[in-house]
């Protein structure tokens, strides 16, 4: 079937403290980031991050702006686009399982897999995602050479897995076009954040313990 659609890999070195502590200790060479977009503009642009700057334990499926990346200043973000073509069924595939984990508020933010995968791999955890997790995960469905878990892959493996396929790469504010502020994802500390984010530290775990002991059965 002739492939006249196709979805979009934003991969990302982005300029947060979270984001260098990443590159330091992950072995990240080009890009520690990565989101999923439905359209070239990147204005349907998904990814598993913070939906609150300060909100690190809160991870979840958000819809993401230049000026996340740009952590509201005027810095250059190295990035690189990737078009993927798909034939119309793949493309409403895969926009059916984008909206469906979206609309699903169970999903969190797999930061276990992150910390985990500079010695072990990364991990996988009940209904949870790391950004290139996600990505993977979405693009296993019409890659069918991308045979590892999703759990496995970093921003930079993708990045040279499809090196034939790169639209742009250079600083994303020449690509993206400017946003209307996300006044949420700037907003600052407070103690009720900090509960939330123990929360979440206290969900994640559980449901890596019910991973594993599914995994031993």
């Amino acid at each position: 079937m002739e492939k006249t659609k196709a979805i979009y890999v934003l991969l990302t070195r982005t300029q947060t403290k979270v984001a260098s502590l990443v590159r330091r200790f992950g072995n990240v060479k080009y890009y520690n980031h990565c989101a999923l977009a439905l359209d070239k503009e990147l204005t349907q642009l998904y990814a598993f991050a913070r939906p609150e700057q300060h909100g690190l334990l809160l991870g979840k499926m958000v819809r993401e702006t230049k000026d996340r990346y740009t952590n509201g200043d005027t810095v250059d973000i190295p990035a690189c686009v990737v078009e993927i073509p798909l034939t119309e069924e793949e493309y409403k595939m895969v926009c059916d399982r984008v909206h469906e984990i979206e609309s699903d508020k169970e999903y969190m933010y797999n930061f276990l897999s992150v910390i985990t995968h500079p010695f072990k791999g990364g991990m996988n955890v009940y209904k949870s995602y790391s950004c290139v997790e996600f990505v993977a995960a979405i693009l296993k469905m019409i890659d069918l050479n991308l045979c590892e878990d999703a759990c496995r892959y970093l921003p930079d493996d993708l990045y040279l897995r499809y090196q034939d396929k790169i639209l742009f790469e250079g600083d994303l504010r020449d690509y993206m076009p400017a946003p209307k502020r996300d006044d949420h994802y700037f907003k600052g500390l407070s103690w009720g954040l900090l509960f939330l984010n123990m929360i979440a530290l206290d969900k994640i775990i559980r449901r890596c313990l019910f991973s594993i002991f599914i995994d031993l059965f």
